[in-house]
């Protein structure tokens, strides 16, 4: 089964790609002429297209085998990639209330999907459940690094 892959952190990874292959056989001055951008903008395109990575997300149940939802190129961290997935596909993952139920890589990174839930969840509706509802999204937030 062929999974789309989706993009986090990145705009045009095929032109991040082009400019990383230009920049290094040219200065970053002659790159950002060529592509018509400034001089940090190439570097910064060089920067994302170096920290890309390919991830493969798998939902994981207590008692299930892992199931393959999607595959993420980003060079942002795992949490982020999580996230984004979440928001991508919310028929699969929005429904899943039985605890234990996670977001990996297949190799360590997870989140579990009641952490991503609480963290999402919207203010006003945690306001409106109470102060225990406050602090269980408070400390979602917190553990998937989405507030300091």
């Amino acid at each position: 089964m062929n999974l789309p892959t989706l993009y986090v952190g990145c705009a045009n990874p095929e032109r991040d790609a082009e400019i990383a292959a230009a920049l290094a056989t040219s200065s970053a001055e002659v790159v950002a002429r060529h592509f018509h951008l400034g001089r940090s903008t190439v570097r910064a395109a060089a920067a994302r297209h170096a920290a890309l990575r390919r991830f493969d997300l798998w939902i994981e149940g207590s008692d299930t085998p892992p199931l393959r939802v999607c595959q993420v190129a980003s060079c942002k961290p795992f949490t982020a990639v999580a996230l984004a997935a979440y928001r991508a596909y919310p028929g699969t993952l929005k429904k899943l209330e039985l605890p234990g139920w996670r977001l990996t890589d297949g190799q360590g990174a997870c989140a579990a999907i009641a952490d991503i839930q609480a963290a999402l969840k919207s203010s006003a509706k945690a306001e409106r459940e109470g102060k225990h509802a406050q602090l269980a999204r408070s400390a979602s937030r917190q553990r998937l690094g989405m507030e300091a």
